[in-house]
């Protein structure tokens, strides 16, 4: 095998271990086979990080499994007139702890079960230190409303995605699941193209038709979604992405394709932890293609739907609020 985004062959000594779907939102499927060292760190610091950072507060919002554990995890809500709150993750309300100490003031935004703990071993060490005098100040999150942003956010109740290097990171995850199926590499070299070094001519669409269902979404599920559909009648290459049941995208891999027949999905609960079997009704000619900048200006607005969705049933999941005694 050799690696995707430079051409060098994939040896021991060189080769990586690549999320198919993005850690950072609770990918699972990974493979050895895709990219070397150096450009998976590449990938991950800049077409991936654009991707976490748009999309990736949905997975600390719903308390995900991840691979690679984060650090602390503090979460900014914006309230409706402009304050910010931190939340931790699956919206656990943080104590807000202030130690007034020679230098300044030092912060500390804790879970109801670190609370006591940092408390206590603060207590402790700045006693030992005589000279020392300090102020502790607690805030007990409060209830208002806070709004889920990201960094395409510019107010309260707003939140964007897009842009060339979050659609290169949308192509990466149905190149890697196409490459790890072992189908032709030969026949998706626009796609390998653009996701290494991206430019204008982008293969990816927003995509939420209102004529037809893909499929049948379950109540409160979340999922990660990969249809690949392949037709050498039709000759077509794409595949039909969803993340977190919100984000719905089509890849367009090649329209002169002369390959086998493909018609293959995965499907992940990312709440559940559970692969799911899943039956994907989606079937593109040309012409959809030809029509499809038109159709991701006209449905691209109809994310705010799904969005909502995904925010309610984060709401349902959320940690009950602290109580006054727990100090």
């Amino acid at each position: 095998m050799n690696c995707y985004g430079c051409g060098d062959e994939l040896t021991e000594e060189n080769r990586s271990l690549e999320h198919v779907i993005n850690n950072s939102i609770g990918g699972r499927l990974k493979s050895y086979k895709l990219i070397c060292a150096g450009c998976n760190q590449k990938f991950g610091e800049h077409i991936d990080g654009e991707l976490a950072d748009q999309i990736g507060v949905f997975g600390d919002l719903l308390s995900i499994k991840r691979d690679r554990k984060k650090g602390e995890i503090k979460i900014p809500l914006i309230t409706a007139n402009g304050q910010i709150k931190l939340v931790g993750q699956g919206l656990q309300a943080l104590w807000r702890l202030r130690v007034n100490v020679e230098g300044g003031d030092k912060e500390y935004f804790l879970t109801n079960k670190q609370y006591p703990k940092v408390l206590k071993d603060l207590r402790t060490q700045l006693s030992r230190k005589h000279k020392i005098e300090y102020k502790k100040y607690t805030t007990l999150p409060d209830k208002e409303k806070g709004y889920v942003q990201n960094k395409l956010s510019t107010k309260p109740k707003e939140i964007g995605f897009g842009g060339i290097t979050y659609m290169r990171s949308i192509a990466k995850i149905a190149l890697n699941y196409y490459l790890l199926r072992e189908h032709d590499k030969s026949e998706c070299k626009t796609i390998i193209d653009f996701v290494v070094n991206g430019g204008k001519d982008c293969p990816v669409f927003f995509y939420y038709p209102t004529n037809h269902t893909s499929y049948s979404l379950n109540e409160d599920e979340v999922s990660h979604v990969i249809h690949l559909k392949g037709s050498k009648q039709k000759k077509t290459l794409y595949a039909y992405l969803e993340l977190f049941s919100m984000q719905k995208f089509i890849v367009i891999f090649n329209l002169e394709y002369e390959g086998e027949s493909i018609d293959e999905t995965y499907s992940y609960n990312v709440l559940t932890n559970n692969q799911q079997e899943r039956k994907v009704n989606i079937s593109l000619t040309k012409q959809h293609f030809e029509n499809m900048y038109l159709i991701h200006e006209q449905t691209r607005n109809n994310v705010s739907i799904y969005l909502d969705r995904l925010l309610k049933i984060i709401e349902k999941r959320q940690v009950l609020f602290i109580e006054e005694d727990s100090i």
